[in-house]
């Protein structure tokens, strides 16, 4: 049985799967930095965009500045690559 935490992913932005090969998420190995609690990101393909995700621990979720810079850290990553829409801090699906 698995429980709803283990099912939640972090949302740190919309990116322009068709702009780049980077949409393949294999291509993100060791080349993204990492999101909150240091975790891998990877993205997550719907038709011609892509969701930015990463496994999240919802402790980490509070409002603080090391988990802000994180958001902010992966979400700049991506919007020097390509198009890139970014999603509010403490998005969770």
């Amino acid at each position: 049985m698995t429980t709803l935490e283990a099912e939640r992913l972090y949302l740190y932005a919309i990116v322009d799967g068709a702009a780049d090969a980077v949409a393949d998420s294999a291509a993100l190995d060791g080349a993204a930095p990492t999101g909150l609690g240091d975790t891998p990101v990877r993205l997550l393909p719907i038709h011609t965009l892509a969701a930015v995700v990463g496994p999240v621990d919802v402790k980490l979720l509070k409002d603080t500045t090391v988990a802000a810079q994180a958001h902010e850290q992966v979400v700049e990553w991506f919007m020097a690559r390509q198009g890139t829409l970014p999603v509010r801090f403490g998005t969770v699906f």
